[in-house]
């Protein structure tokens, strides 16, 4: 009982510190609903700020690619007046050519390009590394083809912004997911 009774207190006492220094009164605000295809569905990756401040960030489904519930997008949302947020699509994405299923996060190179990667899709479907230009031009840098990878997730470019490295969950000589290597 005694044991109990000190847990008890122990939680109390975090519990009032966690509100005291600011954790309970905490602001949460939902700034853009997706709604499934064409609009977006299901965000995997971590999102990435511009220098304006635009959130840019990938779905998994949705979009008018020809996949059940879509095969994904590339988007960006636009902080407007009253501090509400606009989404613009910047790609749908088709599953042969360009990959299906963004799951990984998006990073951008200095030069404005957006990079990402989709989880399926391309021609054997173990997945794909894409680039999106300045002007939003879509192009597969790599398709993945199990011996050098499957599944690839997020991505990030060494200091220097010459290389991006990423993984992926599964493929290789083993079977158990590489560490890879890109120069755009």
């Amino acid at each position: 009982m005694k044991a109990l009774l000190s847990s008890f207190l122990l939680y109390l006492l975090c519990v009032t510190s966690l509100t005291a220094n600011g954790f309970a009164a905490a602001k949460f605000k939902v700034i853009y609903n997706f709604k499934g295809a064409p609009d977006g569905a299901g965000i995997y990756g971590q999102l990435v700020f511009d220098a304006k401040g635009t959130i840019y960030g990938a779905t998994a489904g949705g979009g008018t690619g020809n996949c059940n519930g879509g095969c994904g997008t590339v988007f960006e949302l636009v902080r407007g007046p009253a501090n509400s947020w606009s989404e613009i699509q910047l790609y749908s994405l088709n599953p042969t050519s360009d990959g299906a299923g963004p799951w990984g996060g998006m990073v951008f190179d200095p030069a404005g390009n957006l990079y990402g990667t989709t989880a399926k899709g391309g021609p054997q479907f173990f997945g794909t590394v894409f680039q999106l230009k300045g002007d939003w031009t879509y192009r597969v840098l790599h398709r993945f083809n199990w011996t050098d990878g499957a599944l690839p997730s997020s991505l990030v470019f060494d200091p220097e912004h010459k290389h991006i490295y990423g993984t992926t969950i599964l493929g290789g000589a083993v079977g158990y997911g590489v560490v890879f290597e890109i120069t755009p």
